[in-house]
């Protein structure tokens, strides 16, 4: 619809069509995306701060990995966020465990190597790959 229309901002997707990840993923062997992540995983490896005598216990872990597209050397893990931040610094903060997790759980689930993680921020106009 026309109002639905007038929410999206034209100049951000433009940019991330743009973008040398955009490229990237257009060039990819392999592309999906909104891939759902269902593991149980141990309680340690979730939260590093659980006592020892629990931290064998399985905890389930879900979520959606936004995009995953596949090069050469390994696969890519892609994160979309349209938090108003200033700095990546921010952004890597609130959301490397949660890629961290999302990489162990899709190398699990697919038997493939993760080369990278990457958060493609539209209020920055950027991608930025967790070291």
């Amino acid at each position: 619809s026309e109002r639905q229309r007038a929410l999206i901002p034209l100049d951000k997707v433009i940019s991330f069509t743009e973008s040398d990840l955009f490229r990237r993923m257009t060039r990819a062997k392999a592309l999906s995306r909104e891939l759902k992540v269902i593991q149980l995983c141990p309680a340690g490896l979730l939260f590093p701060e659980t006592p020892p005598e629990a931290a064998g216990e399985q905890l389930l872990l879900q979520g959606m990995i936004d995009c995953v597209f596949q090069e050469q050397d390994g696969d890519v893990i892609v994160d979309y966020k349209s938090d108003r931040v200033v700095s990546e610094q921010v952004l890597l903060q609130r959301y490397r465990r949660q890629l961290e997790l999302y990489k162990l759980a899709y190398g699990r689930m697919s038997g493939r190597p993760v080369k990278c993680c990457i958060l493609y921020s539209f209020s920055l106009n950027r991608a930025i790959e967790l070291p």
